[in-house]
């Protein structure tokens, strides 16, 4: 059973980013908040995976709550499936409360590349990116690690 987004998926397609609004602040201010102040990259995962507001990056690649299971993803993202969270980051992160979301939307029906679905700085808002092109940039060069929510009865 799928959970539903509990924000209209509009709302953060026309987000700008805004790295201090994360699914802490649109708990405790609305989601009114999104489309005034814009939203990050963790807000939009908790918001697509039903995640509690509080469990952002460092939970999810902690995996604290055992809510996820460890994706094997290397060399390649073969393995990813649509709704896989891929965290991000430059090379050298050991503060993991600063590794990107982004989510894994398709695969790119002529390319067969993998889509990712975030909210970013480097476009400065929501985007839909192939995964390649994400990892130029040094902000996202390095992927620390590919997780799956295990299930929604977990939440």
């Amino acid at each position: 059973m799928e959970k539903e987004s509990t924000i209209a998926r509009a709302a953060f397609q026309a987000a700008r980013y805004n790295f201090h609004v994360g699914p802490v602040e649109i708990a405790r201010y609305g989601k009114e908040i999104i489309t005034v102040l814009g939203a990050n990259c963790q807000a939009l995962a908790s918001d697509v995976l039903g995640l509690p507001p509080d469990y952002r990056s460092a939970e999810i690649y902690l995996n604290f709550l055992n809510l996820f299971e460890i994706v094997p993803h290397l060399p390649h993202l073969e393995t990813c499936q649509p709704r896989d969270v891929i965290l991000l980051g430059p090379g050298g992160i050991q503060d993991y409360r600063k590794l990107h979301i982004a989510l894994v939307a398709d695969r790119d029906p002529e390319s067969g590349l993998i889509l990712v679905e975030h909210i970013n700085v480097v476009d400065g808002c929501y985007a839909i990116s192939p995964v390649d092109k994400v990892l130029t940039n040094k902000l996202h060069s390095v992927i620390y690690g590919v997780r799956r929510l295990k299930s929604f009865d977990h939440i």
